[in-house]
């Protein structure tokens, strides 16, 4: 399974929570969703499923949210949040902030993969 790391993704979801997470956790989260752990949530894009896995840090607490693409073998990050983040706090189809960042973040994630901007890194490694 592939692990795509598009460019918004590292700027606008990373960048922020840098300090509380590295790369390499998001990653070893990534292998642990592929695996089969994480949460299975919401409603996915046709073809897609959503999952959640906590995170643990010395920075702290956090989610992230994961897309896997089964037909395509792959998984990609589309939120980072600490739990003190009004989308962190509450990664649910209820909450209407954790809605709204998936809806954004899915359009910038689309336009990156379009564009080529993206990184990929095989989970299996």
């Amino acid at each position: 399974m592939k692990f795509i790391l598009p460019d918004f993704i590292v700027r606008h979801e990373l960048g922020p929570v840098g300090g509380a997470f590295s790369l390499e956790s998001i990653f070893e989260a990534a292998r642990k969703v592929s695996c089969g752990l994480g949460v299975s949530i919401g409603k996915a894009p046709a073809r897609a499923r959503f999952f959640k896995i906590a995170l643990t840090s010395k920075g702290g607490a956090g989610r992230v949210l994961f897309m896997m693409r089964d037909h395509k073998g792959c998984i990609i990050p589309l939120l980072i949040r600490t739990k003190k983040d009004k989308v962190g706090k509450n990664m649910s189809p209820k909450n209407v902030f954790f809605r709204e960042a998936i809806k954004k973040n899915l359009m910038k994630i689309q336009k990156d993969i379009k564009n080529g901007e993206y990184e990929t890194l095989d989970l299996e490694n």
